[in-house]
This record gives structure tokens, C-alpha cells and sequence, in this order.
């Protein structure tokens, strides 16, 4: 039994080493989803959380002009079903404007067509809403710009 408590207790050490070391390094976010409050909630989550400078966009057109003006970002997390530019479209339009970017699909719809898309794609999708020790995951990842 004392393993298991070490064991829990080594890994809340390792999670909260792992959120000093992203908070170090103040890491720059675009989350772009049309569901406001879904934005919101994610955004305040990283600034509070893991101290990220973080934009919030409503629409994939509002994120290319963002990315056009030649703004760094260290990751763009986005949703896939949007009015107008979905996710897909959105990621291959990111790419092509630069391929070093890391773009992230958030999805509540599992295996919906435009699931497969960007899974076809080569897009890393995750689900919606988005589990804190995934999230960790994918910040401690990154590689900061």
C-alpha cells in the first residue's frame, strides 16, 4: 500500500515540476474556436495555469490575419466544427502559411467525418473539453519559439 501512495505522490511532484517548467516559459497560445465561452474558459485556464500570453479567435479567417502578421505562436489549439473555415481548413491553410507551425484540433465530435480529415491530415485532435493532464502533455512538448 505505501507504493501506491508514493507512487501518487511522485506523480503529483512530477505534474507540478512539469506546470513550473511550462510557466517558465511563457509560452504564447492562439486558441481559435467560435463557441465564445469555450474560448474563454480555455484562455483564462492557460494564462492562470501555465502563465501563457494567450489570443483568443472566433473565427479561422481571424486567425490568419493574425499569423499573417507575422505573430509568433509556440502552439494553435482549434476547434474542428466551425461556421466557415472549419479546423481542417484551418490547419492546412496555417501550414501552408508556416510549416513550423504547431496546430492542435480540439473536437467534442469523435469520429465525425471532418475527424477523420484531419486525422488523414496528419493533425494531432484531441477531444473536447480537454483533459488537464493531456494538456500538461502537450505544453511540456512544445518546443517555445
Amino acid at each position: 500500500m505505501t507504493s501506491d501512495k508514493n507512487t501518487a505522490k511522485t506523480g503529483e511532484v512530477d505534474k507540478a515540476e512539469l506546470i513550473s517548467q511550462i510557466r517558465e516559459r511563457h509560452l504564447t497560445i492562439m486558441v481559435i474556436d467560435d463557441d465564445e465561452l469555450f474560448g474563454r474558459s480555455l484562455g483564462f485556464k492557460l494564462r492562470r495555469k501555465y502563465l501563457a500570453e494567450v489570443e483568443i479567435m472566433n473565427s479561422g479567417e481571424e486567425a490568419m490575419d493574425a499569423v499573417l502578421s507575422n505573430k509568433s505562436y509556440d502552439v494553435i489549439f482549434t476547434d474542428l466544427m466551425m461556421p466557415g473555415m472549419k479546423g481542417t481548413d484551418a490547419l492546412q491553410e496555417l501550414k501552408r502559411i508556416n510549416p513550423a507551425l504547431t496546430v492542435i484540433i480540439m473536437s467534442a465530435f469523435f469520429g465525425s467525418e471532418e475527424w477523420k480529415k484531419a486525422k488523414a491530415l496528419g493533425a494531432t485532435v484531441i477531444h473536447k473539453p480537454i483533459d488537464d493532464d493531456f494538456l500538461i502533455q502537450i505544453l511540456s512538448g512544445l518546443q517555445h519559439k
